[in-house]
């Protein structure tokens, strides 16, 4: 049995004690629900070990779970697939803006805030008033959430609000055509509980260069100077540094992209990850018939 969320089904599956389980680890369950009070704690932990074995989208959170559990044997690294077939390169740019954006839930651990004020710097910024003529530069938003009106209430503080388009929630399904309008894919979360960056991988599947914040999971989907760039979580200096690195250099935008692609196919593609789950399952299954 895999059960998933060790807070949730985790106890179920530790109070009926099947055997082999292995319980996979998502994020608000090991970095928020054991420190909520000491009895979710002790219950969080009776169910890391009444589990077979133990698996983690990404090496920070098993390390997380790892913390909360020491005794109990490492966790299998089970990351999210991409479907690249779906999440793949097309050029659907604006070609008079050049688009820095995200496709995130408006809420404050994501750091949506940070991005508009990076922005915000780039525009205030004189090195960028000639390509800023050329391609007017934009900031896109995708996602639902409950920062919305402070966020639009940031822009218009910052007096860049005609310059950030708020797209809203989207359907899964048309989050590859957002992500090709972009010219660069920005996830400045400020939160370890970022415990993948399926969203940074699902850019470059589609050939987008990224810039993330070394919050949670997110440095590990991305190769610093190859695929993108990794900065300082809650540093907007660093993290408009890095965007007008990308603004001036269309070149290694377009570098980025073509190695965050190959980067995808090469570690997160669909099939590959379906394979290393399959993998976990067998080994958890031939453990418990030593």
């Amino acid at each position: 049995m895999n059960a998933h969320y060790a807070s949730g089904y985790g106890t179920t599956a530790a109070l009926v004690g099947f055997r082999p389980t292995l319980l996979s680890v998502w994020g608000s369950d090991v970095y928020d629900f054991p420190y909520e009070s000491w009895w979710k704690g002790r219950l969080l932990r009776w169910n890391l070990r009444r589990a077979t074995r133990l698996a983690s989208t990404s090496q920070v959170m098993a390390g997380q779970t790892a913390s909360l559990a020491p005794e109990l044997m490492h966790a299998f690294i089970t990351p999210f697939g991409v479907d690249c077939e779906r999440f793949s390169p097309r050029d659907e740019r604006d070609a008079r803006h050049l688009t820095i954006g995200t496709v995130k839930t408006l809420a404050p651990k994501y750091g949506i805030d940070l991005l508009v004020r990076a922005f915000a710097n780039l525009l205030d910024d004189a090195r960028f008033a000639a390509i800023d003529r050329q391609r007017p530069l934009r900031l896109l938003l995708v996602g639902g959430g409950p920062d919305g009106d402070a966020l639009r209430a940031l822009a218009e503080e910052l007096g860049v609000a005609a310059r950030v388009e708020f797209a809203g929630q989207v359907p899964h399904a048309d989050v590859p055509n957002w992500l090709r309008r972009l010219d660069i894919y920005v996830a400045a979360s400020r939160s370890d509980s970022e415990s993948f960056g399926v969203a940074a991988v699902e850019a470059s599947a589609c050939g987008v260069p990224v810039v993330v914040s070394d919050a949670g999971g997110l440095p590990e989907v991305v190769d610093h100077g190859v695929t993108g760039l990794v900065v300082p979580r809650d540093d907007v200096q660093a993290l408009a540094h890095a965007l007008g690195s990308l603004v001036l250099d269309p070149a290694r935008r377009a570098a980025f992209g073509s190695a965050g692609r190959a980067h995808v196919l090469q570690r997160y593609e669909w099939e590959r990850c379906v394979d290393t789950m399959v993998s976990a399952y067998e080994c958890v299954v031939a453990e418990c018939k030593r």
